[in-house]
């Protein structure tokens, strides 16, 4: 997955595919940084971050692989937030450093979301929908009877979240609040 930023394009990358090993010469990129959430220095699943085409961090974690797509990450002024496994993950793109990581879901997250109206960063994980700021902070987090896994939708008032069961969920953005 490719996105535009002011600082160039930004490419997340599924190492894991090619059995990346943290701090080997045999890789196909080069990482200058590397942060494994894994206690293993091969860990099952790796993401890949590079700017403008140069190899500029990866992640390494537990479980099984990650799935590419458009709510992995947003870009907001001059930095990446990124959901990988369990975690938000923050990067400037000015300095190239890892600004911070927090635990966004128990297990696993699905997509991360940006309400410019609420000002909100949302994480859809597969237990918890939380809310945070672009410093860090867990605003509020919330879960339901079961696994967050048949749909997610930001809408203007409200978030929208459908459970295994089909049970729908409507939040607040202020408080994370169960909505009538």
């Amino acid at each position: 997955m490719k996105i535009q930023t002011r600082f160039g394009e930004v490419e997340l990358i599924d190492e894991g595919q090619v059995g990346y090993s943290f701090g080997s010469q045999d890789n196909k990129y080069q990482y200058p940084s590397e942060i494994n959430f894994s206690e293993e220095p091969r860990p099952p699943v790796v993401l890949g971050i590079k700017l403008n085409s140069a190899p500029l961090i990866a992640f390494g974690g537990y479980g099984i692989g990650i799935q590419i797509g458009p709510h992995l990450s947003i870009a907001l002024s001059d930095r990446l937030f990124v959901v990988f496994k369990r975690w938000l993950i923050c990067i400037d793109l000015a300095t190239h450093q890892l600004l911070w990581s927090i635990e966004a879901d128990p297990i696993n997250c699905f997509g991360l979301y940006h309400s410019s109206e609420h000002s909100a960063l949302i994480t859809h994980g597969e237990l918890e929908v939380a809310r945070f700021d672009e410093d860090g902070a867990k605003l509020w987090h919330t879960s339901g009877a079961d696994i967050f896994s048949e749909g997610f939708k930001l809408e203007p008032d409200s978030i929208l979240v459908v459970d295994f069961n089909g049970t729908k969920y409507r939040y607040s953005y202020d408080g994370g609040l169960r909505m009538a």
